[in-house]
């Protein structure tokens, strides 16, 4: 049997990279149709199918792989050996530390199970630095993500495993509620699903479940357990980690009536093991399938709980008995981004009440129902919030906000220092438009040495001024050249350099596309034919 995915240390994850036969690296290339019963079994080859939204962004990341080259040149520059640049983010130049403290740091911990599953991603960094293009970037590498299984009709395709916590009301319901007859339909239950034949009853945390509660290691056993015990029991003997574990919780209401037949199908209850199972591409919410969702800054006067949580359907006001579940409408950005991604442009700007919401969702993975229904909805997404550093202080500065911001997994993303990755970088934006045609295609030339120059001006103006090095020299030596001090024989050290400099160093400067904007207004003044120097910038 093949070593849980998850369960592999960052590092190891690493090593198999570059076999894509592994199945810790994959799930099924083909969407899953079958029944719950038969998902069970194939979860067993591919873990993956379950696992944590977290978890399949770190996956789909380390599975393409490292640059060795880069990862040897960072790893010099900052004296860090455990630095790596992902394949994933080739096409980012010299902002590969904050990328890696983003896949390694918080996304490898959560697919530990670590406090970072339950926080929010933030990023925060001066304009231009690329935090934009990163988060494109890491919708595009989900989107490549394989067809995930969820619980058919569900409006917020619930996690199958999901299903587990109904076992408990599915069985009290149909013994009336009687404490000998409840406990014979979950035995009932757990042998119409394979349980125990599917479970490592010698799992460790397994056995830490069942002597926890001092019963039996068979069907027995499990069905004296809690709900919640119940779960946790079969989800660590189907080999799979605690990331998945606590990602996973109630149903929304649409399943909890399809197995209990009380609303849509009044009387015809799905038994658990032939609930049916479909599958789901993940796309944009204005793609109509969903699993990932921008929400836009809100203002407090435009504010509308409703694009957080979902709507009542009025539609169906005085049509419906109450409690029916078709009386919400589950098309927020929460429901829509569940197992997925809900990215928050300029979070930090939303009001208190979107404040509570995203706090709610992370600290308790829950969600609030709308009225007239009420309760709350389990949540498993990455959130993660964009904002400037000036936004970012203003909402620290504010003491009603402690409780959010411990909430937060901050990252910087700050300019990049190195003059030749700020080349690559002018260059990509000098190509988005059609001044970079060949000049006989009516583009515009440029000097071989323009970029040269103004990556050199952009690093000066964003590094710091050292007691005893010049800038130019310290410059030099952050782009990796071997320099030594005039007058003395000793190498600069470029990581020393940065060991001087405070971490505030990079977050102010020259912007990408303001150096843009200057090269842009040149060529088009030039016309046709004529060449942008680096005098003329």
């Amino acid at each position: 049997q093949q070593p849980n995915p998850q369960l592999a240390t960052h590092r190891e994850v690493l090593a198999m990279s570059n076999n894509m036969n592994d199945k810790r690296l994959c799930s099924r290339e083909e969407p899953f149709t079958g029944t719950f019963v038969d998902l069970l079994g194939e979860i067993k080859k591919y873990p993956a199918m379950v696992e944590s939204a977290k978890a399949r962004l770190h996956r789909l990341i380390v599975r393409q792989g490292i640059n060795e080259q880069r990862s040897s040149e960072i790893q010099r520059a900052y004296g860090k050996e455990s630095l790596v640049s992902y394949n994933a983010f080739s096409s980012f130049y010299g902002i590969d530390a904050p990328i890696y403290n983003v896949v390694n740091n918080y996304l490898g911990a959560a697919v530990m199970g670590a406090e970072a599953d339950k926080q929010a991603l933030v990023v925060i960094g001066p304009p231009g630095a690329g935090k934009s293009d990163f988060f494109t970037r890491v919708k595009q590498i989900y989107r490549t993500a394989e067809p995930i299984p969820f619980l058919g009709g569900s409006r917020l395709h619930d996690n199958p495993l999901n299903i587990l916590f109904m076992i408990d009301r599915v069985a009290r319901e149909r013994s009336g509620g009687k404490m000998a007859a409840k406990k014979a339909e979950t035995i009932a239950i757990l042998e119409s699903l394979g349980i125990a034949d599917l479970i490592n009853w010698n799992a460790s945390d397994t056995k830490a479940v069942l002597q926890r509660n001092g019963v039996t290691s068979d069907l027995a056993g499990l069905a004296q357990l809690s709900p919640d015990d119940l779960v946790s029991a079969i989800v660590f003997g189907l080999g799979l980690p605690r990331s998945t574990r606590i990602n996973i919780g109630r149903p929304e209401p649409m399943i909890l009536d399809a197995l209990l037949g009380k609303f849509v199908n009044k009387g015809q209850p799905i038994e658990m093991a032939q609930f049916p199972i479909e599958s789901m591409f993940f796309d944009m919410d204005d793609e109509g399938s969903g699993g990932i969702v921008d929400v836009p800054e809100v203002k407090p006067l435009n504010f509308d709980i409703g694009t957080w949580i979902g709507t009542e359907t009025l539609s169906q006001r005085g049509r419906l008995p109450a409690g029916a579940p078709r009386l919400v409408e589950f098309n927020s950005a929460y429901n829509n981004g569940n197992r997925g991604l809900v990215i928050q442009t300029e979070g930090l700007k939303s009001p208190p009440e979107a404040q509570r919401v995203n706090l709610e969702a992370l600290q308790g993975r829950r969600i609030g129902i709308p009225a007239p229904l009420g309760g709350s909805l389990h949540f498993d997404g990455l959130v993660i919030i964009h904002s400037n550093e000036g936004e970012y202080d203003r909402f620290m500065k504010e003491r009603v906000n402690k409780p959010y911001a411990d909430r937060f997994w901050r990252i910087w993303f700050p300019y990049p220092l190195e003059a030749k990755s700020v080349k690559k970088v002018h260059e990509k934006f000098w190509k988005t438009s059609d001044f970079a045609k060949p000049v006989n295609e009516g583009g515009i030339h440029v000097d071989p040495d323009l970029f040269d120059y103004t990556s050199r001006l952009a690093v000066l103006s964003a590094l710091e001024a050292h007691p005893s090095i010049p800038l130019a020299t310290k410059l030099d030596a952050y782009d990796g050249r071997d320099i030594r001090q005039k007058g003395m024989g000793t190498k600069v050290s470029a990581f020393e350099l940065r060991q001087a400099a405070s971490t505030r160093e990079g977050l102010a400067g020259i912007s990408p596309r303001e150096v843009a904007k200057i090269v842009n207004s040149i060529a088009a003044e030039l016309g046709e034919g004529k060449a942008v120097t680096s005098r003329m910038f």
